[in-house]
């Protein structure tokens, strides 16, 4: 299946619409979040873009890797240490269970998802003092096979 950014966009924004917690969807970029990123609800659930490269051994198998992440935001006192351990594992337990729904999905055989792997999975707390928010930052690699389109030559 040709796979495209607006396709994984779509899949994040339907996982937060059905989530009984996330309360906005929103996407930015790392450096957004630590800086300007403004939230009208929490918690949220943010899209990043993705990088991408491409590998495979032969002209037959060429992969498209994309690389990029979803972070989970809540508001937070962050010079409070025990309202901010509280809140890093609110953050995580909504994590897992976004982590644990792609891996459902997976096993159901979602399109998007035929070439995940958990272990590619990558968690990191973050926190934004400016605008007095935390967030937990998952980061993870999509493969897609390139479809050769021979209509595109002369």
């Amino acid at each position: 299946m040709k796979q495209e950014y607006s396709d994984i966009a779509n899949y994040f924004q339907d996982l937060a619409q059905k989530h009984k917690e996330i309360k906005e969807f929103k996407r930015y970029e790392l450096d957004e979040l630590l800086s300007n990123a403004m939230f009208a609800c929490y918690p949220a659930l943010v899209l990043e873009g993705f990088d991408f490269d491409f590998s495979g051994s032969s002209p037959d198998n060429v992969l498209k890797n994309r690389t990029g992440g979803f972070n989970i935001v809540l508001p937070c006192n962050i010079n409070n240490a025990e309202e901010r351990t509280q809140t890093l594992d609110h953050l995580e337990t909504i994590g897992d269970q976004f982590i644990m729904k792609i891996a459902k999905d997976k096993k159901e055989r979602h399109p998007l998802l035929t070439t995940f792997d958990l272990s590619s999975i990558e968690g990191i707390h973050f926190a934004n003092p400016v605008h007095g928010i935390v967030f937990c930052r998952y980061t993870f690699t999509l493969r897609t096979k390139i479809v050769e389109d021979l209509s595109v030559w002369e």
